[in-house]
């Protein structure tokens, strides 16, 4: 349980979300009643509308640029300037896991690469496969490549939703946009494990 002023500590992004669970419209009644991963999860939405409110803002890359935002600290409401599709997600966990964050990890346990770098192929060292019934807001999709090494990865926001950088602009779609969903993983509070239990 946590009070409510707990909750005001991720500020929230106001523009138009048409895109999974909005952070912004929960019943504040219900927030007194918060789980821990509630919380992380309403963090995680925040970042991830951020970047979908500023879409039109970001700019797809695969060089070095893309970690400006854990590079330059940005917080949402802000969002980073480049990105691609891990550096995104990357930068939605950091805000809420890295040093900043309000959760912060003793290191970083999407990547392992002390939030500087990582791609799809470093994100599926860690966490824990699980089913799409049993996916929660905040698993990351993986699609095409292999599934050691996927081609693309999306954050799961509810509704049947995943927020996606892998072009110009940044977006929201099915999770089944694409044809070569190969697995979804969980990073945190699990249902059987802790994700970082089953960390290699």
């Amino acid at each position: 349980m946590f009070p409510k002023s707990l909750v005001l500590l991720f500020p929230l992004v106001h523009a138009t979300w048409n895109c999974g669970v909005d952070p912004d419209t929960a019943d504040l009644e219900q927030q007194a009643n918060l789980t821990v991963r509630d919380v992380k999860v309403t963090a995680l939405m925040t970042a991830a509308k951020a970047l979908h409110a500023n879409r039109n803002d970001v700019v797809y890359t695969q060089g070095d640029k893309r970690w400006n935002g854990i590079d330059n600290k940005k917080m949402p409401p802000a969002c980073p300037k480049y990105s691609d599709c891990s550096s995104a997600v990357s930068w939605m966990y950091w805000t809420v896991f890295g040093p900043q964050g309000s959760y912060p990890w003793s290191k970083d346990k999407l990547n392992g690469q002390d939030w500087k770098a990582g791609y799809t192929g470093t994100m599926t060292n860690y966490g824990k496969s699980v089913s799409k019934s049993a996916m929660k807001r905040g698993d990351l999709v993986f699609y095409g490549g292999t599934k050691s090494v996927p081609g693309h990865v999306a954050m799961y926001v509810g509704h049947d939703k995943v927020v996606s950088h892998g072009s110009d602009p940044a977006g929201c779609y099915s999770v089944d946009y694409r044809s070569d969903r190969i697995d979804i993983r969980c990073y945190f509070d699990c249902d059987s494990d802790e994700a970082e239990e089953a960390l290699v």
